[in-house]
């Protein structure tokens, strides 16, 4: 099942990412204190007002979704409508006990499926994932997503 985040889901998604990241999912090191300070506080505002705000301080529609199995969280993902052309599946992310049953291939097609239910004259999607992530590269890969060119030696684009 899948619905809209709420600010209770908040911890959840925060510990979440910042667990995933202690174990070098999203970068080699652990983000500074502050840093995970104001990406809570990002959550919040993002989640509560369905809008995000890019680091040029422009705001974006945007929404969080959250995917229950069970009655339990599995994962969730977030999109940012960055225009008529383009949705961005910002973070994306499934429980550990759901990877290797196609969970990550399912939730990237939800994801595909709310942004056009949600901003339905987008005609790119792409996503941003660090390089040592090879199991979202490979989710990627076999949903029709190709690497763009990039300079970075961390992290890269991948489109549809």
């Amino acid at each position: 099942m899948l619905r809209a985040a709420g600010i209770h889901d908040v911890d959840f998604i925060y510990d979440f990412v910042i667990s995933e990241a202690r174990k070098g999912h999203f970068r080699g090191s652990l983000p500074r204190l502050l840093k995970n300070f104001c990406f809570k506080l990002g959550l919040k505002k993002t989640i509560a007002g369905n809008v995000f705000r890019d680091i040029t301080g422009k705001e974006l529609p945007s929404g969080f979704f959250i995917y229950e199995e069970n009655g339990q969280r599995a994962g969730f993902f977030s999109l940012i409508y960055r225009d008529d052309q383009i949705t961005e599946i910002w973070l994306m992310c499934i429980i550990r006990e759901g990877r290797g049953r196609g969970l990550g291939s399912q939730l990237l097609c939800l994801a595909e499926n709310k942004a056009r239910e949600l901003y339905h004259p987008a005609t790119m999607y792409f996503v941003r994932s660090y390089l040592r992530s090879e199991s979202m590269i490979s989710i990627l890969e076999k949903n029709g997503y190709e690497k763009e060119k990039s300079g970075s030696l961390l992290s890269g684009v991948w489109t549809k």
